[in-house]
């Protein structure tokens, strides 16, 4: 994968520098360096841009990108798009992009990205549709979960799964300066949606903000400075922001760069899209029973201790043991997890007896308690381990390991 991304970008970077060398073409290859800061995780961007073909009103372009961040994610985009400037003062593209993912659990996703854009002076339209290619899942085991349902356990399986969806927003131009002023304030809000059965939707509201300076006074002929925020929210994900700086490198090879007009300008505005292949994590395999390696179903046997009527009881020391702590237990539950018949024959099962009594007569649990009177003896019930206790004097009747 990374020779074939190398070998394309020579064999156009080669493509770029003849058309550059010639000096008669509007628009040549320039680089595109970016850093954005976010609120959850930070990226960098490298978007290099292409001219193929061209005339008065037509380019023809790729663009190549590559993408990492902090977490251990990491994107390569390779497009083909064209644009046209029409009489009416807009600018009409179309594009396509193979996008390839690793992400943070180091699998690889792979997507096509189609998309249209209408951009004029003071107005852009622009949408994009994202579409799983290939092996769209894969397993984790990390993230798989078990939970008790009823007398059962079911497990659900972790996996990874790419998910398609769309994009879009509307972009306008606060008059803040003259339209054909070489910065310009621009303000988006839009959309997005993506989707797969048994996973929750990833969908929610974006809205940025971007200054241009088109002449940026220090840097060379043609360079270009992007300063931008973002935020978006979706339920899964929560709400992201991020704030961007982007910088252009002109790949003229020394020729100097045509004067263009703000509409001109346009026609080599980066692309706008989504900048992951959305992939989600998370137990989304089907529920299934659990069982053991015998083939068993795992079950559940629980038990309940009821509130009883206060009584006042007498140890068998002679001392007076108060009736709320004996008589009024409050509720809880246990849980006790088996296969089926044990190795002996026995099937789990929990029936605690009450504190006040000198006995557990059940042999299997055998949860061990003891409690302490007004004569400071402690009296054991005996049982197969020590797993909880209960203290007759506290009024919250709270197991304590």
């Amino acid at each position: 994968m990374k020779t074939y991304w190398l070998a394309a970008l020579a064999a156009f970077g080669t493509l770029a520098a003849g058309g550059a060398a010639a000096g008669e073409d509007k628009w040549g290859a320039h680089l595109d360096l970016e850093g954005k800061a976010g609120t959850k995780r930070n990226l960098g961007e490298a978007d290099l841009f292409l001219p193929v073909a061209q005339d008065d009103r037509t380019l023809l372009f790729a663009d190549l990108r590559t993408r990492l961040d902090d977490e251990g994610s990491r994107e390569g985009n390779f497009g083909l798009g064209i644009r046209r400037m029409l009489e009416s003062g807009w600018n009409l593209g179309g594009y396509g992009f193979l996008d390839r993912r690793r992400s943070t659990y180091s699998n690889y996703f792979n997507q096509m990205t189609v998309g249209a854009e209408a951009l004029s002076l003071d107005w852009d339209f622009r949408v994009n549709g994202y579409v799983p290619v290939g092996r769209t899942s894969y397993q984790e085991d990390s993230l798989s979960t078990a939970e008790i349902s009823g007398a059962g356990v079911i497990f659900r399986g972790g996996e990874e799964r790419s998910l398609g969806g769309f994009d879009a927003e509307i972009g306008w131009r606060i008059p803040i300066f003259a339209d054909d002023a070489d910065r310009q304030v621009r303000v988006y809000a839009g959309g997005y949606r993506f989707a797969d059965e048994g996973i929750p939707m990833v969908a929610g509201p974006r809205g940025r903000a971007e200054m241009v300076f088109d002449e940026v006074p220090g840097l060379w002929e043609g360079s270009r400075l992007a300063l931008g925020a973002e935020l978006q929210n979706d339920d899964p994900r929560g709400t992201q922001g991020f704030l961007s700086a982007r910088l252009r490198i002109p790949l003229q090879a020394g020729a100097k760069p045509s004067r263009l007009t703000p509409m001109e300008r346009r026609m080599a505005d980066p692309i706008v899209r989504d900048i992951d292949v959305v992939a989600q994590a998370g137990a989304f395999g089907a529920a299934e029973t659990a069982t053991t390696t015998g083939g068993n179903a795992i079950s559940v046997v629980s038990s309940h201790h009821h509130r009883r009527r206060p009584a006042r009881r007498h140890h068998r020391c002679g001392s007076q043991l108060d009736g709320d702590p004996v008589g009024q237990l409050q509720p809880h539950r246990h849980h006790h997890l088996a296969d089926g018949p044990n190795g002996d024959g026995r099937r789990l099962a929990h029936r605690a007896q009450p504190f006040g009594s000198h006995r557990n007569p059940d042999p299997v649990i055998g949860h061990r308690f003891h409690h302490h009177c007004s004569c400071r003896c402690r009296h054991h019930h005996p049982g197969l381990h020590d797993g909880h206790r209960q203290h007759a004097h506290r009024p919250d009747h709270q197991l304590q390991p």
